[in-house]
């Protein structure tokens, strides 16, 4: 999640546990925000609550984690 532009530093990270309690949280800590986008890597099944509870909200995709790590490496980030 990258926030860069529109929060501090220190309320950039966050961690939502998988269940409809930790979605609800993650949805609420985003809601302020408004974000333009929301991007999330594709984890198997264990992606499809969240995908499902964001798209409703935000316009979301879902990467190929391949895609982002050679993304990152691209930019020279150790992914």
């Amino acid at each position: 999640l990258s926030l860069h532009d529109a929060l501090p530093i220190s309320a950039l990270t966050a961690r939502f546990a998988n269940e409809p309690a930790g979605l609800d949280a993650l949805l609420l800590w985003l809601q302020p925000v408004a974000p333009f986008l929301v991007v999330m890597e594709a984890t198997g099944s264990y992606h499809t609550a969240a995908a499902t509870l964001l798209q409703a909200h935000f316009p979301l995709v879902v990467a190929n984690p391949r895609d982002v790590r050679d993304f990152a490496k691209a930019c020279g980030v150790l992914a």
